[in-house]
């Protein structure tokens, strides 16, 4: 018993992270896909042909029609993102488990917490969302001013309330990083669910919002390349191309933060992920 409290890691590890990111993306690849299909590529087509539909027929824009759309595709984006994570957690929880993980499977996790792992999502993503979206409101508001000053001391106070303002969401969103994971493994509820996020991300927060970042400045690095790549075949690839990085940047977010908790797990209580589910089954 010691010797295996001995063996396992003491704080969390960026990088095996972010090879076992990787590593569970290469080894259920088709599956992936997939799942990236059904959450986000078909309802966004689905939606924008619905739009199209209505501006061919010359809908105002003020028109109900075109205010219930624009509701449905709101509210539809926040579930559909919710239901993604717990599908891509249960991939990732049976994948850690040595199982093959199937499209059947995860679809049945993310229909059956859609509520929950919406509310999650939301919990988890508003506040990060909230500070940034203030900030560059403010950034733009002073751009497009037209009495504005270019000085270098205003690039700097832009940057430092750039800082400012990430640090509150940046916290929070360290602080229930393992929400969605716990709800779709630990069948806690919401509020559970957040707490036990809090308890397993204590002491390896900033470790994981630089896990975050530096999954996000590896994802920027190859997007920016593959745009390059997309420049002879004209606008329209990169039009569609847009789309499918942002898309893949909000899966792979989703993968890295079921493989946090089970490292997590392994730090924290040093147990796997099927002794867990035991527990709370």
């Amino acid at each position: 018993m010691a010797s295996a409290a001995l063996a396992r890691p003491e704080t969390f590890r960026i990088g095996r992270g972010l090879s076992e990111s990787f590593a569970i993306i290469g080894r259920n690849l088709p599956l992936c896909g997939l799942l990236v299909f059904i959450f986000d590529v078909l309802p966004s087509a689905a939606f924008s042909l619905g739009s199209l539909a209505l501006h061919e027929e010359r809908v105002s824009e003020a028109s109900s029609q075109i205010k219930i759309l624009g509701l449905a595709e709101a509210v539809s984006h926040l579930a559909l993102a919710g239901m993604l994570q717990i599908a891509v957690a249960s991939m990732v929880m049976a994948d850690t488990k040595r199982r093959r993980p199937t499209l059947r499977d995860c679809i049945a996790a993310a229909g059956r917490w859609m509520v929950s792992g919406t509310a999650v999502w939301l919990m988890a993503n508003a506040a990060l969302l909230t500070s940034w979206a203030i900030y560059w409101r403010a950034a733009v508001n002073y751009f497009q001013s037209p009495g504005h000053i270019h000085l270098p001391l205003a690039n700097w106070i832009l940057t430092a309330g750039a800082v400012a303002a990430a640090i509150p969401g940046l916290a929070l969103g360290a602080r229930w990083f393992v929400a969605a994971p716990v709800l779709e493994r630990e069948r806690q509820g919401i509020l559970k669910s957040l707490g036990r996020s809090r308890d397993l991300t204590k002491g390896s927060r900033w470790s994981l919002v630089m896990f975050w970042l530096l999954t996000f400045g590896v994802l920027f690095w190859m997007t920016t390349i593959s745009r390059h790549w997309m420049l002879p075949f004209g606008v329209s690839f990169r039009v569609l191309f847009n789309p499918l990085a942002n898309v893949a940047d909000s899966f792979v977010k989703a993968v890295v933060m079921a493989v946090s908790y089970v490292e997590l797990l392994r730090i924290k209580e040093g147990g796997a992920v099927e002794d867990v589910a035991e527990i709370f089954s």
